[in-house]
């Protein structure tokens, strides 16, 4: 779900937790949050709004991170972001993504 500047749109019902609210425009983790349940929401959003006008709101898949950057239109390696620490920030009901670090090729 896409929210844009000014829209308040409650979640759906259907949206099950966790979910990750981030900021379209903005790279890595800056101005994302996990949420793991509906508490803490509307904090949430505002911290997004703060670095895009719109933000996006979906299901948070755990897993690993990969990515394929691209110079020039060619792909380059696939690289998986480890982080070296525990990057998630507990504040009441709310977890913020701070800073990733260590890209290795795999």
């Amino acid at each position: 779900m896409v929210l844009k500047q000014n829209q308040t749109v409650d979640l759906p019902k259907e949206f099950s937790f966790p979910v990750v609210v981030k900021p379209t425009t903005s790279g890595s983790s800056v101005g994302v949050t996990i949420l793991p349940e509906r508490t803490g929401y509307e904090t949430a959003i505002s911290l997004a709004f703060r670095y895009s006008d719109a933000v996006l709101v979906e299901q948070y898949i755990p897993g690993r991170e990969l990515t394929v950057g691209f110079l020039g239109g060619e792909p380059l390696p696939v690289v998986e972001v480890i982080v070296q620490r525990n990057f998630m920030i507990t504040k009441p009901n709310i977890r913020t993504m701070r800073h990733v670090t260590n890209i290795r090729p795999n």
